[in-house]
């Protein structure tokens, strides 16, 4: 499929526009703006400097608002009168925005407000909505309602409306630069004026006052005698339990005011995930939390509850709702018993551990890990995790020395749950490895549970020594700086092993490690390695592959010194056939004194050294010679030297692997390809097929061709398309390109002055901070690639055809745009034609 990003290089082409005078934008809010043009006045949104400009105020809305002046938002404007409707300015030499204010002098709402304030109800936010047309609204302001005391207004927080005179408290406001309140508007609210106004104020983005609405007395439809205080007791706390049979509780109400109240709803609650509380309707309880929610009622002429009543039962205080009151002979209040959480018991935990592979004579001390049975909700934390010695009066104490020596050894762990609703019980078990373990009590909180457990008790012996058997190869101690060779050793010795050397034709292929018990070598294919010596004794065999066909010589290629600005890459680096390797840049780090890994991600940085590591290995069938000499820039890379640290490139061929190092120092510059010609294509012709675009060739061995393929117009969309059948006659008037996708070999990439030539036209290079203004040939350089789009009026023709009158006989002649110029005119008559490009017979000809 043919690329298409390239496209867009025809997005970046720009119309010029005719230069006109400088015009500056008029913005108006609730207006417009006109200027004089003849005898009428025209609406503008621009102008030139010095122009006048006429504002026209929108309208006021009578029955809310009057005019009240012009705002200069921003721009140096001065009016001729901001207090008039309609006013002027001069424009000046600058965008301006104004805008036409208003007072609103009547702010008329509806509210809700007297349905809210009947006696029972609770108190809530009433809502205002405001008339249409008018800008003004309603804020809460610091207390909603207030209620008489006396002579005194206080504000009311009680949760319902009871008996006495109460007034609503509200905030007329309005906001922005356009609509400011009137000193004190007026303010009418269900078709009644309130007139008690305070607190005015207002600033450049607001104004408001406090208004009060007209007294509304509550009265007790149904006075009686309150009851405030409800007791009671139940068998709540026998019901509820994990697994228990959910079910109603008994209660027994205890309150002495003579008035017998009973419980006449109660339902079990359950609190989601959410928090939310939903009826519980399973037959038995299961961990999470619960409460109680009951409906207490009173049938009585003499009593009623209060609203702010309080209940207590079994000496814990209940959340009450405020009372209501049906009628004059009951009253009834919900209340929340405090809430119940329900626990689930973990009684068995059980895990498998790695500490018999931790522990043995001599072995480093490491703390042990636990995976804990599948479904598990109880964990051992890696942190809690403690190996504890026993000493000689067997009390035990934390072991703190690195390394195990002779003795008795336990570890102590914590056991946690932290799963909600779910705590260890008392007598749970702990096994671990098929063990069963001891445990202290567990220690219970309100959202986790531990107890401390300990292992049986683990006896280290010190180690006897076993045999250690190396075929073709030696086992060696080190002591100090003297190697020793060992036919046996004790448990967790750390042994190194040598093989001997292979026999002509022959390489290392690996270790095979053979014993009873879990045993293996540090670097299986090396054949230097080490190992700790098990418990139990161990035979080491060296094995061997035939030698594959050696390489003597490789050569380094594809590697040049960094481009600053560029990201590290390291796919054209090559040594050849038969040599697999993988290659990585390094920046040196002056934190660590030394080389590390370039982030493959970050740019080439000037103030920064770099390097290249290459690791590669014969692929299979061959080797790498032991004298491998490696070429590289015309230079023999040197061995590694460690008493000479200013190498600045070298290798080293061990095991079968050749590394090589090179400081950027070494590497070659990428040369610069400056000049460059495109040929293999001509300009569609009418009538012929275009040219092959694989028949594309450039003047340069170091580039290549990467894609080239045409491109044509397509008028009903308007837009450049790359795929449509190029085996068909060119039509006279179509329009294409061809795109010319080139890259640089390794080596070499294009310079930003790249002079491409195609026949005897040179193609721009694109500056993306000046575009060309028409539609053109052009090319854009990345790097090692060019990307080059060529119009078809900057292709070569193919010139006069230098064909004779017979085999033209007598033809017409048409010009570039298909109209016939002359009619069945002979070959000799074409050369007295005006000097100009002709189509004959379907193809170009130029007539000098």
């Amino acid at each position: 499929m043919k690329a298409k990003i390239y496209l867009v290089l025809l997005g970046l082409l720009v119309t010029c526009l005719n230069t006109v005078a400088q015009t500056y934008s008029i913005e108006v809010t609730n207006g417009k703006a006109f200027k004089v043009r003849g005898a009428s006045l025209v609406e503008v949104t621009r102008a030139e400097a010095n122009e006048e400009i006429i504002l026209v105020a929108v309208a006021p809305n009578p029955e809310f608002e009057e005019f009240y002046l012009w705002r200069p938002m921003s721009g140096n404007v001065i009016f001729a009168d901001a207090n008039k409707v309609n006013t002027s300015f001069t424009m000046p030499a600058e965008n301006v925005s104004v805008g036409a204010s208003y007072k609103i002098v009547n702010v008329t709402a509806t509210s809700d407000y007297k349905d809210i304030m009947k006696y029972g109800s609770e108190l809530k936010d009433p809502t205002f909505t405001v008339a249409d047309g008018c800008n003004a609204q309603f804020s809460k302001w610091t207390y909603t309602y207030q209620k008489q005391s006396g002579e005194n207004w206080k504000g009311y927080s009680g949760r319902t409306f009871d008996a006495g005179v109460y007034r609503l408290c509200a905030l007329v406001r309005t906001d922005g630069d356009y609509y400011k309140l009137k000193h004190f508007s007026t303010v009418v609210i269900n078709g009644t004026e309130w007139t008690d106004k305070t607190l005015f104020s207002q600033g450049p983005d607001y104004s408001q006052f406090v208004v009060y609405s007209p007294n509304i007395t509550i009265t007790d439809p149904f006075p009686r005698t309150e009851i405030s205080t409800v007791t009671a007791t139940s068998n709540i706390a026998d019901i509820i339990g994990d697994d228990k049979e959910c079910k109603r509780p008994d209660f027994t109400i205890t309150t002495s005011e003579g008035a017998k109240p009973y419980i006449s709803v109660a339902k079990w609650m359950k609190k989601t995930e959410a928090d939310e509380w939903v009826n519980y309707n399973e037959t038995k309880f299961t961990p999470g939390i619960y409460r109680m929610d009951i409906q207490m009622d009173l049938w009585n002429k003499t009593y009623k509850l209060a609203a702010d009543w309080s209940l207590t039962i079994d000496g814990v205080d209940w959340e009450t709702e405020p009372a209501k009151v049906i009628d004059e002979t009951s009253s009834y209040g919900c209340a929340h018993s405090p809430e119940f959480m329900i626990n689930k018991e973990v009684t068995a935990v059980s895990a498998t551990s790695d500490i018999m592979d931790i522990i043995g004579y001599a072995k480093q001390k490491k703390t042990p890990k636990f995976t804990m049975s599948e479904g598990s909700l109880a964990y051992i934390p890696f942190s809690m995790t403690i190996w504890q010695k026993k000493n000689e009066d067997n009390t035990w104490e934390n072991y703190e020395q690195t390394i195990f020596t002779d003795g008795t050894y336990r570890i102590r762990v914590q056991v946690r749950v932290d799963e909600e609703y779910y705590k260890l019980a008392t007598d749970y078990t702990l096994t671990v490895d098929g063990q069963e373990w001891e445990h202290d009590k567990p220690t219970i909180k309100e959202d986790y549970s531990y107890s401390y457990g300990y292992s049986p008790e683990i006896v280290v012996s010190k180690p006897v020594s076993h045999p250690i058997t190396v075929v073709n190869g030696k086992a060696y101690i080190w002591e100090g700086d003297e190697k020793i060779e060992v036919t046996e050793a004790k448990q967790g010795t750390y042994i190194t092993v040598i093989a001997d050397e292979p026999a002509p034709g022959m390489r290392f292929k690996e270790w095979i490690v053979e014993c009873d018990k879990s045993a293996s070598v540090i670097f299986k294919n090396h054949s230097t390695t080490s190992m700790y010596m098990p418990d139990a004794p161990v035979k080491i065999t060296a094995a061997y592959r035939e030698e594959g066909t050696l390489i003597h010589n490789v050569k380094l290629t594809g590697l040049y010194r960094p481009i600053i600005g560029e990201k590290p890459a390291t796919e054209d680096i090559s040594l050849g056939e038969n040599v697999d390797l993988a290659a990585y840049w390094l920046v040196y780090s002056e934190e660590k004194g030394d080389y590390v890994f370039a982030d493959a991600d970050s740019p080439f940085e000037s103030d920064k050294k770099y390097a290249v590591r290459i690791d590669a290995r014969a692929v299979d069938g061959y080797d790498f010679a032991y004298d491998v000499k490696v070429f590289f820039n015309g230079k023999e890379v040197p061995e590694i030297d460690l008493e000479n640290p200013a190498q600045t490139m070298f290798k080293a061929n061990y095991e079968g692997t050749l590394t090589i190092a090179i400081l950027a120092d070494e590497m070659p510059e990428i040369q610069d390809i400056d000049d460059l010609t495109i040929s293999g294509f001509t300009r569609p012709q009418p009538g012929q097929i275009l040219a092959n675009p694989d028949e594309i060739s450039v003047s340069d061995e170091n580039v290549e061709v990467k894609e080239s393929f045409w491109l044509k117009f397509d008028e009903t969309k308007e837009i450049w398309i790359d795929e449509f059948d190029d085996t068909k006659p060119v039509e006279e008037g179509q329009k294409y390109y061809m795109q010319i996708n080139l890259k640089a070999v390794a080596g070499y990439t294009f310079a930003s002055d790249l002079k491409i030539r195609i026949g005897e036209k040179t193609i721009p290079i694109l500056d993306i901070k000046n575009p060309p203004t028409e539609e053109c040939s052009i090319a854009e350089i990345e790097g090692n690639m060019a990307y080059i789009m060529v119009m078809m009026e900057d292709m070569p023709t193919a010139g006069i055809d230098d064909v004779s009158a017979d085999t033209f006989g007598h033809v017409d002649v048409y010009n570039l745009q298909g109209i016939l110029v002359k009619r069945n005119i002979s070959r000799e008559d074409i050369k007295y034609l005006p000097t100009g490009i002709y189509i004959v017979a379907g193809k170009k000809i130029l007539v000098k």
